[in-house]
């Protein structure tokens, strides 16, 4: 907002003097009432003023200082109506430049900008309009004007503190940091007591990043002026920026404490809350902030991402589309929208929405990541990877796009080039922290000679990824590694301890002695050079206990063809994205049963899990599967169920993972949008050569055609045997 005049002679005719024509009563009045407007005394001032008034209405001083009177009391209406009527009387630049200070206080931008320029026509030395106009025109975004005027102040006065701010602030708003920061330490030379100066130093440090300055600035803002909402409102914001979130909110809610009606704050509170997971404080803070301020898009949007992720998602969608009623130009409502299409498989939207959102904003690196991977899911791949890599060339530490990257790259067989991206699936960068690096008194392992070392290895992710990636403890017993311990789930102990090569397997809850280095198991691929070709596949990599085999086949019938069956993953409800892929890779038990009507064939269940086993209740008695999977403790006892078997068919499970590791025949039914490891289009897999066939679905959610395809294997299988 522009400076309002102060009260001082130059507001007065000639620059210092009452009109001489004024009778000497009337002079001695108007110059006790000035002086005690000047004190700040505004009763007085506005009684005297009154007074003159009285007496001879035409005086052109006393209407203008009466209206100066009313626009400090806010009343704008009043206050134009008195400045006006002094205009009537003469046409004096201070009067007019008043005039627009208060036009532009009550939005009224062009008429304002009209009287300021009537008043430097008038008196073009008139350093206040000069900075006003400036001031005016940097808010209106018209900043080469804006300069031009406030550097046009400045030449008449080099130390004028008020147009050095006004620059200062117009720097900051046309990205000129440096300059912007010189202005307000020049100020601060000036005045440095003065608030409004240390708050937006501050804002400037807190939007470049230096946090510690930004914090001072600040700090100095409210010891010179402990009421200033703005600044408590940046210090909140600075604070949650940092990561004090108990202080961020204190300060937040000072700043509404002092002004309720102060809706930055309240849409900020709404972020921390946000931020901090208290979604139904942050619920009640967004849709308080339209009631404030109805136009505040920004809020909308943000109370949508909240609805979105709260599942609530044709709430989230109106309130998105408000957002951009508002605003049709935010690029993060569109962002948000194009979420809740892709979590709601409207993939068309989905991708129209992030187009439009890039549109908009061509480095919005998370669009062009959550583009690439709705194109990934969609196996449309080289427009996947072309959106990862423009994700990546706006931002090279994007860590989602970057793994999303190596996931397409394995899928493509690419495996040189996809391991090192791969290694961002720990980086602290990504939303989702599934795999997280531990903390041991030891270096992890980076590719470092290994001979008379002792690595550990340790589990990430899934089971199936765990049995999958522990070939690779023989791989480095190989090379030399005096001792390899293997951490893994109690599950999985008796299984992993069959490995050639590992002199150790310890459970998660044991204490892990000191080695000279650890690795996640998924890291080791890139330092031994795996590629498609050498994938270290000799199988089986893993034995079932014998005296566990010969026990489960004394409870599996002797006769007909006996085949496994897994139709569900671990469903990991806590984990939204792994619980979407799981609802993708499985199925149904009643979709089995154009195989478990097949005469000949003992099915037998592989199926843990309390939802999914219960499914077989849902079958005719005379269709379900044997079962007795209440009687089996662990991956040992599975693999010597499957090594008693003729076949497993599986979805994508660890299963799949544990009878190919176990060199068993093993049907894989994948879903559309296939996992990296079983590449594209192949019915086999090198990492488990002759042991497994993939059958793929035709299009997202079609088991009836990779089913229909095994049920055909069957037959054919029932009539060679």
């Amino acid at each position: 907002m522009p400076d309002k005049q102060d009260i001082s002679p130059t507001t007065l005719s000639d620059g210092t003097h009452p009109p001489a024509t004024s009778p000497q009563p009337v002079v001695e009045l108007f110059e006790s009432a000035l002086a005690a407007h000047r004190a700040g005394m505004l009763v007085e001032a506005e009684a005297g003023y009154r007074q003159i008034l009285s007496s001879d209405v035409a005086h052109a001083d006393a209407n203008h200082l009466l209206g100066i009177i009313a626009l400090q009391k806010g009343n704008l209406t009043e206050a134009e109506m008195l400045i006006r009527k002094a205009l009537a009387c003469r046409e004096e630049a201070a009067f007019i430049g008043n005039l627009g200070s208060l036009l532009f206080e009550a939005g009224r931008q062009a008429e304002a900008e009209s009287a300021f320029r009537r008043a430097l026509e008038l008196a073009p030395n008139f350093i206040e309009a000069h900075n006003n106009l400036g001031n005016l025109l940097n808010q209106a975004g018209r900043f080469n004007e804006a300069e031009d005027s406030l550097r046009r102040a400045l030449a008449l006065n080099p130390d004028y503190m008020e147009a050095i701010y006004n620059l200062g602030n117009f720097f900051h708003a046309t990205a000129r940091i440096a300059e912007a920061e010189a202005a307000f330490r020049r100020v601060l030379e000036l005045q440095p007591d003065f608030a409004k100066a240390h708050n937006n130093l501050g804002n400037l440090f807190l939007q470049t990043g230096r946090f510690a300055e930004a914090e001072g600035s600040l700090r100095l803002a409210l010891l010179h002026h402990p009421d200033f909402v703005e600044a408590h409102c940046n210090l909140g914001i600075l604070l949650q920026e940092t990561g004090q979130f108990a202080e961020a909110e204190l300060s937040l809610r000072h700043a509404l404490e002092l002004n309720p009606d102060y809706t930055k704050a309240l849409y900020n509170l709404g972020n921390l809350l946000y931020q901090t997971r208290r979604l139904s404080e942050a619920e009640i803070a967004f849709r308080a902030v339209p009631e404030q301020s109805p136009d505040f898009s920004s809020a909308y949007n943000n109370l949508g991402n909240l609805l979105n992720e709260a599942r609530r998602f044709a709430e989230s969608e109106s309130v998105l589309r408000r957002a951009l009623e508002l605003d049709p130009h935010l690029a993060e409502a569109h962002y948000n929208l194009g979420n809740l299409f892709f979590e709601t498989t409207r993939l068309a939207e989905a991708e129209a929405a992030y187009r439009r959102t890039l549109e908009l904003k061509p480095d919005f690196v998370k669009a062009h990541g959550n583009l690439g991977k709705l194109f990934h899911e969609t196996n449309r791949f080289s427009e996947a990877e072309a959106s990862y890599r423009n994700a990546l060339a706006w931002n090279s530490d994007y860590a989602e796009a970057s793994y999303g990257l190596s996931l397409l790259l394995l899928a493509t067989g690419r495996y040189a080039e996809a391991w090192p991206h791969h290694e961002s699936r720990y980086s602290p960068n990504r939303t989702s922290q599934d795999v997280v690096l531990p903390r041991l008194p030891f270096p992890q392992w980076h590719g470092e000679c290994l001979t008379g070392k002792s690595l550990l290895l340790l589990p990430e992710q899934g089971f199936g990824d765990q049995i999958q990636f522990s070939r690779y403890a023989s791989v480095l017993k190989q090379r030399g590694a005096s001792r390899i311990t293997l951490v893994c789930a109690p599950a999985l102990k008796s299984l992993l301890e069959t490995i050639e090569g590992v002199d150790a397997v310890l459970t998660e809850t044991e204490t892990i002695p000191v080695h000279d280095y650890w690795s996640l198991l998924m890291s080791v691929p890139p330092h031994v050079g795996t590629t498609l070709e050498t994938i270290p596949n000799r199988l089986p990599y893993l034995h079932a206990n014998p005296e566990r085999v010969t026990a489960w086949r004394l409870r599996l019938p002797s006769q007909h063809l006996k085949v496994g069956l897994v139709w569900s993953g671990n469903p990991r409800i806590g984990d939204f994205t792994a619980n979407a892929i799981d609802q993708r890779r499985s199925m149904h038990v009643r979709q089995f049963v154009p195989l478990l009507q097949l005469p000949g064939i003992t099915f037998v269940s592989l199926q843990k899990g309390g939802p999914a086993h219960a499914q077989l209740e849902e079958l005719p008695e005379n269709l379900r599967p044997l079962d007795l999977m209440a009687d089996v403790r662990d991956f040992g006892d599975t693999a010597a169920i499957i090594q008693n078997l003729d076949l497993v068919i599986t979805v994508d499970t660890s299963v799949a993972h544990l009878a190919g590791a176990l060199n068993r025949p093993v049907w894989v039914l994948s879903r559309f949008d296939s996992c990296w490891r079983w590449l594209e289009e192949r019915e086999d897999s090198p990492w488990y050569p002759g042991a497994m066939r993939l059958l793929r679905q035709t299009s997202p959610g079609d088991w009836e055609t990779p089913v229909a395809n095994v049920r055909s294997s069957l037959l054919l299988r029932l009539e060679q045997k």
